[in-house]
């Protein structure tokens, strides 16, 4: 009986043990690299992960240490030290998602946008049930808006729409996308039909999130159909809106003035326009509209 109680305590104190080896490796492993020793910081965080006792302490360990890689820029080792963090057996879902995600960002800094989103739609597609399904879905979604891949985007924002931890802020905007994309595809019955869904969702939502990403949604389903006035009439409105990031009411703005000056020909109202953004933001007018609207009043 002597013998069973001593074992057992010498198995609690080796637990004890490694669990501080752990923490402790962990902390110097992150003191490391407040210090600026990125070399030892590497082998501490290498260490960490050997003394993990479990996927999630290794999965950390291992993910500080291929974070480090890629906030010092050296990218090809950021990218072979998130691939590494997928071979951890018994990795949770959760820390798939953030593995992939992570390992997709750093593709992006690489400039290898084709496999970025192969490892976006594999972090997407893990359905951890965490907001991690949620974010990978909406910076896929994001990605291929600006390559044109409106399919995909429209696919990565429906999934979004349908993530577990979306927050109802997130299927507004998810919502907003999916709007922007139909209309792009040329499917303005299913674009219409989901900007009805949209308004009566944000309305009931009553967020002012939410209703900026109503107001964008509708206007650029009008660009889209070249119903020009009145895409400048919910482009001017968005910009009043409140809580607008200034990004939003810039590209608003902007893009209302040269609607207004390349479609409609109406110099004045460009100029209107162009009056209403600089008057809460002098540097959110585009350069090249300025020099424009300046070149048509010279006519």
């Amino acid at each position: 009986m002597k013998k069973i109680i001593v074992l057992s305590i010498l198995c609690a104190c080796c637990s004890v043990f490694a669990a501080e080896s752990y923490t402790a490796l962990l902390k110097q492993a992150s003191d490391l690299a407040k210090a600026k020793k990125y070399d030892e910081a590497e082998q501490a965080y290498r260490k960490a992960a050997a003394a993990g006792k479990n996927s999630d302490e290794i999965s950390t360990a291992l993910y500080r240490r291929a974070d480090l890689f890629k906030q010092l820029k050296r990218y090809d080792e950021a990218a072979a030290a998130f691939e590494e963090i997928l071979k951890v057996k018994n990795l949770t879902k959760h820390n798939q998602g953030t593995a992939w995600r992570a390992l997709a960002q750093t593709r992006m800094l690489q400039g290898k946008t084709r496999d970025a989103i192969r490892c976006y739609k594999a972090a997407g597609s893990v359905n951890a049930g965490s907001w991690i399904d949620n974010v990978a879905n909406a910076e896929l979604a994001a990605i291929c808006e600006k390559l044109g891949w409106y399919e995909d985007a429209l696919a990565a924002h429906q999934a979004c729409s349908q993530a577990a931890k979306c927050s109802p802020e997130g299927k507004a905007a998810a919502y907003a996308g999916m709007v922007f994309a139909l209309a792009k595809l040329g499917k303005f019955k299913e674009a219409h039909e989901a900007m009805d869904r949209l308004k009566d969702f944000a309305k009931d939502l009553k967020s002012p999130s939410a209703a900026i990403n109503c107001g964008m949604a509708e206007a650029r389903l009008a660009d889209a159909e070249k119903d020009w006035n009145h895409a400048i009439e919910v482009y001017r409105k968005v910009m009043t809106l409140p809580k607008i990031h200034y990004l939003q009411r810039r590209a608003a703005g902007n893009r209302a003035a040269a609607i207004a000056l390349r479609e409609l020909k109406n110099i004045e109202l460009a100029k209107t326009i162009v009056a209403e953004l600089a008057k809460s933001d002098k540097y959110g007018v585009n350069e090249e509209l300025k020099l424009e609207i300046r070149k048509g009043a010279k006519k």
